[in-house]
């Protein structure tokens, strides 16, 4: 069997007193990361920031992961490369977030079912963006998905340079 290295992270950060936190890890989260791990071009990070009215990050993260704090449970898509260089600003697609066209800040919209189906649906969308171009990540559709609604893409990709100013 060949070790394929990872080319992208999909990352979740959760924190202990959101409700929608625990919803995904009781209902959804483990039926998502089984079939997550079947693809090894795909590594999975879990985050746990505590509470979300004081959130810690441990500091073998990304400093810019800080930036996404607020926005609970918060999905993102990242290059590899993007993920273990902490000098540079990390280049992230975060679901269910898009930028407001008035003040160019960052506005959570949903638009995603969080469950096992719509997040991993959104994270095949995202591995056929220009994001993964360099590397593209074979993913097939899981075993069983029905989409109870149209596929909306809400979601905006972070760049370096980006602010993230949240606006609920």
């Amino acid at each position: 069997m060949s070790h394929t290295s990872p080319t992208a992270v999909f990352v979740t950060i959760t924190a202990k007193d959101c409700g929608a936190c625990q919803k995904f890890k009781l209902t959804e989260r483990d039926d998502l990361f089984s079939y997550l791990r079947k693809h090894p071009s795909i590594k999975i990070e879990e985050i746990s920031v505590g509470s979300m009215s004081n959130p810690k990050l441990p500091t073998s993260y990304h400093p810019d992961l800080k930036k996404l704090f607020g926005i609970y449970p918060c999905f993102g898509m990242v290059p590899y490369d993007s993920w273990t260089d902490h000098q540079s600003s990390l280049n992230i697609t975060i679901l269910g977030v898009k930028r407001n066209g008035k003040n160019g800040q960052l506005k959570y919209v949903g638009g995603v079912p969080i469950t096992a189906d719509g997040v991993y649906g959104w994270i095949k969308d995202q591995v056929q963006t220009s994001m993964f171009a360099q590397s593209p990540l074979p993913i097939a559709p899981r075993p069983g998905m029905v989409y109870t609604m149209p596929v909306v893409k809400q979601y905006v990709s972070y760049r370096p340079g980006d602010d993230l100013p949240i606006d609920y």
